[in-house]
Parts: C-alpha cells; structure tokens; sequence
C-alpha cells in the first residue's frame, strides 16, 4: 500500500512538473548560430553592444553552449558602460553565474568569476541586491515589437556601399532598424563584385547578412610575336594571340613572353583589383638565331659558290669532249696545239670538280651547324618564370614599354630598370 502511494506521488509531481526534452541542434540550426555568433562578435568589435547581446541570445538559444552565454555577459558588462543601465548589470551576472555552473574548470572559468565579483561589488556600490532580477530585457535599441535588425558584415573593405532597398547606410558593419519583412541589400565596392541578397526581418530579431565580396579579376593583355607562349605565375596559359585577355586576381604576378629563337620577355607586374592593362612584349632574337642564320646565309654563298665551280667543270669536260670528237671526225691526230688544250681543259675539269666537291662538303657543314644552331634555340621559359630574381641579376636601364590600359594604343616607352635573358 505504502508502494503504492509512492508512486501515486511520483506520478502527481511528474504531471504536475512535466520534464521537456531538450533536443540536439541540426546541422542547418547550428549554421544558423554560427552566423549569429560572428554577427554578435562583429558588432561587439564595432561597438554595438546591443546588437552584440541580442546576436548572442538568439544563437544560445539555438545551441546553448556556455560559451555564447560567456560572449553575451561579457557584451553586457560593455553596454553597461555605455547606457548605465543598472538591468544590463544584473543580467550580466545571471549570465556568469549560469556560465560557473555549467563550466567547473578551464575555459573562461577565471575571467567569469573576477567579472562576477567585480559585477557585486559593483551593484552593492549602487545599493541594488545581487540576487535582484533585471526587469529589462537586452534588445536593439528601443525598437517596437514590430521592427527588427538587418545586420549586414563582411569582411571590411574600402568604399564599401549598403543599401537596403534602394536606402543608403553608413558605416560597416551596418544595423538597419526596419519594419518586419523582406527586403533586398545589395552590397558593392570599387573592385570587387556587387552582391544582392534577400531578407527577412523578424519582429524583436537580429537578422545577419553575410556580404563576403569577391574581388574582381585584373584583365591583362599581351602583345608579341604571333604563337609566342605565354607563362603566369609558373603556369602555362597558351600561345599569342589569345582569344580573351587574362583574368588574374590582385596583387604581384610573373608574366613571362617567349618564342624560339628570342629572347625571354619577364616582368614582375603589381595588379589591382579591376585593373585592365596591356603589356608589349618585345622580343629580339637571340644571338644564337642571328647565328644561325649567319651560318645558312654562308651556306647559300658556299651552295653558289659550288655550283658556279661545278659549271665551269663541267664546261672545261665539254671543251676537252669537243676536241676529241674533232679528231674523230676528221680521223686525224690532234695538233701539239689542241693537245695542249685539250690537257689544260682537263685540267680545268679536275681543278674546279675538286674546288666545287670542297665547297660542297664545307656548305654542308655550315648549313649543318646553322640548322644546331636553330634547333637547340629554344628558351626555357619555365626557368625565367621561376626565377624573379633573374632580373635584379643582370639589370640595365633601358626605354621599356609600360604596361597600358586595354583598348589604348602603345604611345611610346616610359625609362625603367629591367632585365634582358
């Protein structure tokens, strides 16, 4: 029977103190706070100790992790200091306190406790009770149930331009107090791509919008020799003439320009976000490929030359045939007279037979030498590109073009420190 009661009892309390379970986050409701942290964390570092609180709130109240609760005691104890609102105090300490007792050890637990105390000497000073409950809830500002916050942050960039359909706002981060509802924020900065984003306010909320704006690319164009190769930053890109100007992202890049037979354009270029540029590249050729075509040029002459050797063999071979076809047809010996020339055209055949078979193999030889050398005249562009410092090595002063703006012809050259490989 006393059993019996007991568990009548236990039934009665559970009825009456219903126990509610309290369930994980999901994964879209911990991204969700998350967003609300950084929000809070933003607005905490711009000042805005209000917004910083709510933030905070909202994501503890999806995710309570002692943490947040933390972040928001200590947003109050700041806000406190800027409103003097006595309610912001006690509700910091209630903050602390929860956070003592869910954390024992490590953590923030030696900062919450000299805040703690720090808040009670401070409340006894003002003659209100620690254990007083703060009868004023953290919200924005004194905002109506019916508005609520767009917090639009990002990044920091300079001449950043909010507006909030169509409504400019100042500063970064931005706080729009609005009516509950749904608005467009388009986010832009010279440079950078604009953003649009949709939103919705909630009434008594702290909505974050997240503008993480994308650089725009710097568009580079190149001019040169027609199939040269063109090398970035270590990575092949094509040959000339490409089909568009290349899209780089800002800040200090190699652009390296060659071709066989030439020598290797490379220059360190410093990009801007939405720059738009042109580089000539000039490239002379190499004393190797004016070699080689010294050496084919004289293997042209040595060609001629043998030719000219060999017609005139072959026309003293024709002057001796003559006089032998003479004395065949008329069936008489050849006078001492053309036997004597009829030897020195011999002669003359073998001389310039054998000059002609010299000349011969010297061309082939030098046109053999012109042709290595035009092979193996192949400039290691990769080499160039690894090795910024190849320029400082051997600098010269020199008229080198600038880069220019796309679309505007060359207009001479401006003096600069450069290289030549």
């Amino acid at each position: 029977m006393r059993w019996g009661l007991v568990l009548l009892g236990a039934l009665a309390l559970g009825a009456a103190f219903p126990v509610t379970a309290w369930a994980a986050p999901t994964a879209d409701e911990v991204a969700r706070a998350k967003s609300l942290f950084r929000a809070g964390a933003s607005a905490y570092k711009a000042g805005n100790f209000a917004a910083a609180v709510q933030a905070f709130d909202q994501a503890h109240a999806i995710d309570p992790k002692p943490a947040i609760r933390f972040s928001a005691a200590q947003a109050l104890r700041r806000w406190y200091a800027v409103s003097e609102d006595a309610g912001h105090l006690l509700k910091a300490l209630a903050y602390y306190r929860e956070y003592l007792d869910e954390v024992k050890t490590g953590g923030r637990v030696l900062d919450a406790s000299r805040a703690k105390n720090e808040i009670e000497i401070l409340l006894a000073q003002l003659g209100i009770s620690p254990t007083e409950r703060s009868e004023s809830e953290p919200t924005v500002g004194a905002l109506p149930l019916r508005r609520g916050t767009l917090m639009i942050d990002g990044p920091e960039v300079e001449g950043v331009r909010v507006t909030v359909d169509g409504k400019l706002y100042d500063g970064w981060p931005v706080f729009a107090e609005l009516p509950a509802g749904r608005y467009t924020v388009r986010v832009e900065a010279p440079g950078y791509r604009p953003i649009e984003r949709r939103a919705n306010t909630v009434a008594g909320q702290l909505t974050p919008v997240e503008a993480s704006l994308d650089e725009l690319p710097a568009k580079v164009g190149i001019t040169s020799d027609e199939d040269a190769e063109v090398i970035v930053d270590g990575r092949p890109m094509g040959r000339l003439p490409l089909s568009a100007p290349l899209e780089l992202p800002s800040g200090s890049h190699r652009i390296v320009v060659g071709s066989s037979g030439r020598t290797v354009f490379a220059r360190d270029v410093e990009l801007g976000r939405g720059d738009e540029v042109v580089i000539d590249a000039d490239l002379a050729m190499t004393g190797q490929r004016v070699a080689a075509w010294t050496f084919f040029a004289a293997a042209g002459l040595g060609a001629g030359a043998g030719i000219a050797l060999s017609v005139i063999a072959v026309s003293a071979r024709s002057d001796a045939k003559d006089l032998i076809e003479l004395r065949e047809a008329e069936r008489r010996p050849l006078t001492p007279a053309e036997g004597q020339a009829y030897n020195d055209a011999l002669g003359r055949r073998d001389d310039f037979a054998q000059a002609a078979g010299v000349t011969f193999s010297l061309t082939a030889v030098t046109a053999g030498v012109g042709l290595l050398l035009f092979l193996l005249d192949d400039p290691n562009l990769y080499e160039a590109a690894a090795d910024r410092q190849a320029r400082s090595r051997s600098l010269d002063v020199g008229l080198a073009p600038a880069p220019r703006p796309l679309g505007r012809p060359a207009s001479g050259g401006v003096l600069t420190v450069g290289g030549r490989f």
